[in-house]
């Protein structure tokens, strides 16, 4: 089984194991990766609650009955911070899931994702209207807070990431053709970065090395940026439904990637070993840049590291290979393990008739006549000796499935050139 296929499967049984016998997910909506512990805490919308899951898949209840729909949820040191739907904040101890403080953000319609800076202020999305959308900035110590972004943003504004490197917010919104936004730190300023093409943005993070990572939410297709965006994203991965606010685990480098309608989460490993943008879970070469992924006789494993390329599995390789360890097939569209080429024109008997089957001496016009007959009993009675016929294909008049010439050949071509009796014209080479 192909390797990445195996790797394909052990994701799935991620999925499956995530959404198994007791499945505590409600809408889920936001995901963080809680590295003291090892888990992932996922917001869980309709039913008001923070959802932990181990790294076996088992789920379980953190926080309960917050009162409302439960959005965002961000971690930072040892206090887990989450939104709601009537325009909250909240803080709660990591280790023991005490609530520390409630913040009602005064105006807010829902506060959703979130962001802290290098300094330790929170910024909050608040996902309006289809027109616009806000930023709070709250302190943490005492709980003041300021709107920080009041227009420009992208209609509902729902979730960011802080780029420290620029020191700046980069945004979405979650609605089809958002642009990603930046928001600088030091001014408060507005700026369009991207815009990923025709998606409903779902998401938006960013790995160890400052790759961006967007979601479409309803195609569940992932893109990867590069870290000025200089390039078209890649797609790197589809199929998660829904796709939502992910996460990025930088422990075991891969993304979080809760799906809200099918109320389950999926586990994306990031490796790309090659760096040819095509993930080692989907990659046919793991160690040679193979970006558009060939893969001539479809055996799983890429041209630029098959070391046979044999698309008729006869064990001899299709010529024109590079990395071809194997010797080149004489025939490459027909098995012939044996390599026989009775003309020793380095094509194989297999494939060498190109015409008809009665076709005996080969001649050009490929027309089956007397000289056919001669031809054959030349051969195979010494009449004078004469050579074998070039292609055995050629000289089977009768097409048996041993292509061997023999007598019966010549009666073939007889009933079929004088009547005796009227025989059927000879076939086309198989």
């Amino acid at each position: 089984m192909p390797n990445q296929l195996i790797r394909l499967i052990l994701v799935l049984m991620a999925v499956t194991a995530s959404a198994g016998a007791q499945n505590l997910l409600q809408e889920p909506n936001h995901a963080s990766y809680d590295e003291k512990y090892d888990r992932y805490l996922i917001s869980s919308a309709y039913n008001h609650a923070i959802v932990a899951i181990d790294q076996s898949g088992t789920q379980s209840f953190f926080l309960t009955n917050l009162g409302s729909y439960v959005f965002g949820n961000f971690i930072a040191g040892d206090t887990l911070y989450v939104t709601g739907s009537y325009g909250w904040v909240r803080a709660f101890d990591l280790n023991s899931g005490f609530l520390l403080w409630t913040k009602p953000i005064a105006g807010a319609h829902y506060t959703d994702g979130m962001a802290m800076d290098s300094s330790g202020y929170l910024y909050i999305a608040d996902n309006m209207s289809d027109t616009d959308g806000k930023i709070y900035k709250l302190n943490p110590a005492d709980q003041s807070y300021e709107t920080f972004v009041g227009s420009g943003l992208p209609g509902h504004t729902y979730k960011m990431i802080y780029d420290e490197p620029n020191n700046r917010l980069l945004v979405i919104g979650h609605q089809k053709n958002s642009p990603i936004t930046a928001v600088d730190l030091e001014d408060a300023s507005v700026s369009a970065v991207v815009t990923p093409p025709n998606l409903n943005l779902g998401s938006i993070a960013m790995d160890s090395e400052r790759f961006v990572y967007v979601t479409d939410y309803y195609n569940g297709t992932v893109y990867r940026y590069d870290q000025t965006f200089t390039n078209p994203p890649v797609l790197i991965s589809e199929g998660f439904g829904s796709a939502t606010g992910a996460a990025y685990d930088h422990v075991h480098n891969l993304l979080v990637i809760p799906a809200f309608f099918t109320n389950t989460v999926a586990y994306l490993p990031l490796e790309d070993t090659d760096g040819d943008d095509v993930l080692d879970l989907y990659d046919n070469c793991l160690e040679e840049v193979n970006p558009e992924q060939e893969d001539f006789d479809d055996d799983g494993q890429g041209d630029a590291c098959d070391d046979c390329t044999d698309t008729d599995d006869d064990g001899f390789g299709n010529p024109g290979f590079s990395t071809n360890s194997c010797i080149d097939d004489n025939c490459p569209d027909a098995p012939n393990p044996g390599q026989e080429d009775t003309n020793g024109d380095d094509i194989g008997d297999a494939c060498c008739c190109l015409g008809l089957s009665g076709n005996a001496n080969g001649d050009i016009d490929d027309k089956t006549n007397i000289s056919d007959v001669s031809y054959l009993l030349a051969y195979l009675f010494g009449i004078p000796t004469g050579p074998p016929p070039g292609c055995p294909a050629e000289g089977n008049a009768n097409g048996d499935p041993d292509i061997k010439v023999n007598i019966s050949d010549v009666s073939y071509l007889l009933a079929y050139l004088f009547g005796i009796p009227s025989g059927p014209e000879p076939k086309p080479c198989p």
